[in-house]
């Protein structure tokens, strides 16, 4: 039984009491990551972009290999006990190891320092953790984990009437593994075991029960010419019912660029439409067979509809307090939070620490979740840690660019970080793969084009939007203002101030919105349409 020691001074000692010497600091990091909480595998993706994320990723994952075989030279025999290693993911072995608490007032990993930006950040938010008192024992198996959906993509039928086109058939089906495997609540069967139903009439039904999944993915390819033309759909295989399907007509001028396009597309629509299916599933369940899994997902229904519900937050206090380990619903809560602070006029000083709360024990659970990371690259963009926002910003976007929900958060992210016209790409290429057809994209398209100066196409957004939330009515008065239409901008608050909630205080909002911004000179944009419309801030 080893017995490790992050509180002080970091220590490893075998059960003689004698200290394993352990030189390298990324070992240490490593053993650190391991360990909060103990039992948890980290994904290798996940461990490279902690410790070494200022390097390509070839670099990243030489050097983890180089870090692991150092530690086994060190740990000699102890290492196959202790270190729990595959081709994916490391874990340190809960059985094998045990954990000092630490001495009253002694501070994790006092002194220590990495020198990376991804792993100060992790460091910071452990130390946060250990202040509020957050548990760090042993991972749960959660409700992430029961709620991964079983899917198979079935090879996609040649329609070419040329066997030799095969091959792009075979290589479509293939990407679209690839990209879905990106989806971390996706258990995706590999292409050897759903390949086995090629050339077969297939009952969906039949197929679902022997690979043991809830989802199929079908298609066909048929190439004429210089033209292709990919069909997809899924189905659920419970029911042999369509959930979607979609029709991909192109021009073949690089077919791996092609491939790649379509196999992106594909994956987006179907994670959406299984976290659609996920959804209802959750929403039919009987009272006393919610868990904190439904939660969260009744809490996405509520957003898609009302983003400003203060049910969103009922319902995500009660999913942690379900299960504390559930890194999804603490990200989701401490972005709600941060955006409640403009729903509901809060100073960001006062949702600050609950925000960062969450965002830590978050940081400390998350197991590689695109969806997860963006949520917390929000958070911390809202409250003006805007270090932090980047850093997950960016593995959310490694991570999984194909989610949904990262494109959407992600471009809300961007702008805040004054990356305006990247932001507006992303929002834009959210609309063309948006499963929902019908999410609304106004308050993303608002803020990007605020912030780039087109208050024309900001205000357009404004057309037709039946019932802004409270804090656009009062951006819509900064738009109109900057354009000198300062009647209108004057009208706007009157009309604000009539629908205000009571102690909803138009200044506190502003003053948000100026810490929001990473640039100073997107900051005092906001604050010049607000004076400019008659508010004092």
């Amino acid at each position: 039984m080893l017995r490790l020691s992050l509180f002080g001074r970091f220590s490893l000692t075998d059960a003689g009491g004698a200290e394993i010497p352990i030189r390298s600091q990324k070992a240490k990091a490593l053993l650190a990551y391991l360990a909060r909480p103990l039992g948890r595998a980290r994904s290798r993706e996940e461990i490279v972009a902690l410790l070494w994320s200022d390097r390509a990723e070839a670099q990243e994952r030489a050097s983890l290999r180089q870090v692991l075989t150092g530690l086994r030279k060190v740990l000699g025999a102890k290492a196959g006990m202790a270190l729990h290693t595959s081709d994916e993911a490391v874990a340190l072995k809960p059985e094998c190891i045990v954990l000092d608490a630490g001495a009253p007032g002694e501070e994790l990993l006092a002194g220590f320092s990495l020198r990376d930006p991804a792993f100060e950040d992790w460091l910071r938010d452990e130390r946060l953790a250990e202040e509020n008192g957050a548990d760090t024992g042993p991972a749960s198996p959660g409700a992430p984990a029961a709620a991964k959906r079983g899917i198979a993509v079935l090879p996609f039928a040649n329609l070419s009437g040329d066997p030799a086109q095969q091959y792009f058939s075979d290589g479509i089906t293939e990407d679209i593994i690839t990209e879905l495997n990106r989806f971390r609540s996706l258990f995706v069967i590999a292409s050897n075991s759903s390949f086995a139903f090629r050339e077969r009439e297939v009952d969906p039904v039949d197929v679902g029960e022997k690979l043991g999944v809830r989802f199929l993915v079908q298609g066909s390819v048929r190439k004429a010419g210089n033209r292709v033309r990919i069909s997809a759909q899924l189905i659920d295989a419970k029911t042999a019912g369509h959930l979607w399907s979609d029709r991909y007509d192109r021009e073949i001028a690089d077919i791996f660029a092609l491939q790649d396009e379509i196999a992106a597309s594909v994956a987006t629509m179907v994670g959406g439409h299984v976290a659609t299916a996920d959804r209802v599933e959750s929403l039919r369940k009987p009272p006393n067979d919610i868990d904190a899994h439904d939660l969260v997902r009744r809490s996405d229904w509520l957003y898609l509809s009302d983003s400003t519900s203060p049910e969103i937050r009922r319902l995500l206090e009660r999913a942690v307090e379900l299960d504390p380990s559930f890194a999804e619903a603490h990200a989701k809560l401490a972005a709600h939070r941060a955006y409640e602070a403009f729903t509901q006029a809060l100073p960001l000083s006062e949702v600050a620490a609950e925000v960062q709360r969450h965002a830590a024990a978050a940081s400390r659970l998350i197991s590689g979740e695109s969806d997860v990371h963006v949520e917390l690259a929000k958070a911390y963009a809202l409250i003006g840690e805007h270090p932090s926002a980047r850093h997950h910003l960016q593995r959310a976007m490694a991570l999984n660019p194909n989610s949904f929900v990262t494109m959407v958060h992600g471009a809300e992210t961007m702008t805040l970080l004054g990356d305006h016209r990247d932001a507006l790409e992303l929002v834009e290429l959210a609309m063309l793969r948006d499963p929902f057809k019908g999410f609304t994209f106004r308050e993303d398209l608002f803020d990007i084009n605020f912030m780039l100066g087109r208050y024309e196409a900001a205000l357009e957004q404004f057309v037709g939007w039946p019932d802004p939330a409270i804090h656009m009515r009062l951006a819509k008065a900064a738009a109109l203002a900057h354009l000198g239409r300062t009647k209108e901008a004057a009208a706007a608050l009157r009309d604000l101030e009539a629908r205000r909630p009571k102690g909803w205080d138009a200044r506190v909002v502003a003053q948000n919105c100026c810490r929001m911004c990473a640039r100073p000179e997107d900051g005092e944009r906001w604050l010049e349409g607000f004076r400019k419309a008659g508010l004092t801030v």
